[in-house]
């Protein structure tokens, strides 16, 4: 008989933790695209992917902290002149591995003073 295990508070306390210092490592970076949004609807997103659909910007992380224990949050600042098209797509990565990607509806960035583009990243609901 098979015994299925529970993790613990303390667990997803240390993933968070472990994140945490890839994000805050130089090679720590959220590309920004255009590929998030179509037909009024966002893009699935397929977890084998290993880039953004149609990435327009890589910007080094702004900010990365957690909120509380279990959520990590990273964050880029996407100013006048960066882009030229709306963004609709973020991936975060360590070197060159897609952790992370979360697709929303076009923001014309082009047309605003900044943008910034958070990724939350819960690994347990408070």
């Amino acid at each position: 008989m098979a015994v299925t295990a529970s993790a613990t508070n303390a667990y997803w306390k240390m993933l968070a933790d472990e994140l945490l210092a890839k994000l805050q490592q130089e090679d720590a970076i959220m590309k920004i695209g255009t590929g998030g949004w179509a037909d009024n609807t966002p893009v699935a997103i397929d977890t084998a992917e290993a880039d953004l659909h149609s990435p327009q910007l890589t910007k080094t992380l702004a900010d990365v902290y957690k909120p509380d224990n279990y959520t990590v949050v990273a964050t880029v600042r996407v100013v006048a002149g960066d882009m030229t098209t709306s963004a609709s797509e973020a991936g975060l990565f360590v070197g060159e591995k897609l952790l992370f990607v979360r697709n929303f509806e076009p923001v014309p960035v082009q047309d605003m003073d900044y943008f910034d583009v958070k990724i939350t990243i819960p690994f347990k609901v408070v």
